[in-house]
């Protein structure tokens, strides 16, 4: 990507909250509603401010919880939904060189029982298109930002 580590991290660190999550508008509004009907806590915010909050382990993050922080490096968030299996979402970035940086993101699935392995298979093709334009949009969001901030200079 055309954009170092640094950037790339200072986007990761202000996803949730008013930022979003950088993807397709309203799946974050509708997946919440249907965790609602499901008994899980749907649509929370917990994320306040403009300004990248900490992102601390045990901490709500909208409808995710911080697993694990390696700051400039990798965040890892399991899923507060209520859903047949557990979720998490790692986000990584690692430099190749000065100017450029790899971003990996990764979703993982661990279902419970045959409710969990049949709603994968069918939450999978919308899962694989909302996650794919969430990290195609991280990373322009962080390739603009930092060819602004160098234009600054």
């Amino acid at each position: 990507m055309a954009a170092p580590a640094h950037a790339v991290w200072s986007v990761i660190e202000t996803l949730g909250g008013p930022h979003g999550w950088y993807t397709v508008p309203g799946v974050a509004t509708l997946t919440g509603h249907l965790d609602i009907l499901a008994g899980g806590p749907g649509v929370v915010p917990r994320r306040q401010g403009d300004g990248p909050a900490r992102l601390v382990p045990g901490e709500p993050l909208d409808r995710w919880i911080v697993e694990a922080v390696e700051p400039a490096h990798r965040l890892v968030l399991r899923a507060a939904d209520r859903l047949p299996g557990d979720a998490r979402l790692e986000l990584a970035v690692a430099p190749t060189d000065r100017l450029t940086s790899r971003y990996t993101q990764t979703l993982r699935f661990a279902p419970r029982g045959m409710a969990g392995r049949l709603g994968w298979l069918a939450a999978y093709p919308s899962q694989r298109f909302v996650f794919a334009v969430m990290a195609r949009t991280l990373a322009g969001v962080a390739e603009t930002r930092y060819r602004r901030e160098v234009r600054a200079l």
